[in-house]
């Protein structure tokens, strides 16, 4: 046993521990944001589809990077801090969205042949939904995210 880490209870977890699922949840973030990011690449390579579309696209992505940037500059700057965990995990399931409505919004625009012939274009379409199965889900989450409203 003097080799078991003992996290604590789910009130009172270790702060390596929460620490962790900061730099986890930053880090599936930004890996399934870049798998997004080149489903949207795919998009704006097309010439037949809108600037406009394109732009949308474009801003929800920077959006969602943006809000990841500036979590883990916080950390870098500031350090860990449970009120910082609490924020990522808001960002998270805000990025989580984003893909979502980024990657169905770019599977449409891509489309008809060009998705139905592209092995490719399918498999980034199931990999920008793959964060929510991700832990925590939001109903396990919602009491530390709503700490914040105090």
């Amino acid at each position: 046993m003097e080799h078991v880490f003992i996290a604590g209870d789910h009130v009172n977890l270790h702060p390596a521990v929460l620490y962790g699922l900061l730099l986890f949840e930053l880090l599936a973030s930004a890996t399934y944001l870049g798998t997004c990011s080149r489903l949207v690449e795919k998009v704006i390579m097309n010439n037949k589809i809108s600037d406009i579309n394109k732009v949308d696209l474009m801003v929800q992505v920077e959006m969602a990077t943006s809000a990841l940037e500036g979590k883990a500059y916080t950390l870098l700057t500031d350090g860990f801090s449970e009120s910082l965990l609490q924020e990522t995990l808001l960002v998270r399931y805000g990025v989580e969205n984003i893909l979502k409505e980024v990657a169905t919004k770019s599977a449409n625009l891509w489309g008809g042949l060009n998705f139905l012939s592209s092995n490719e274009a399918a498999y980034l379409l199931v990999v920008c939904q793959l964060l929510s199965f991700h832990p925590p889900t939001k109903h396990s989450a919602l009491d530390m995210m709503m700490v914040l409203q105090n």
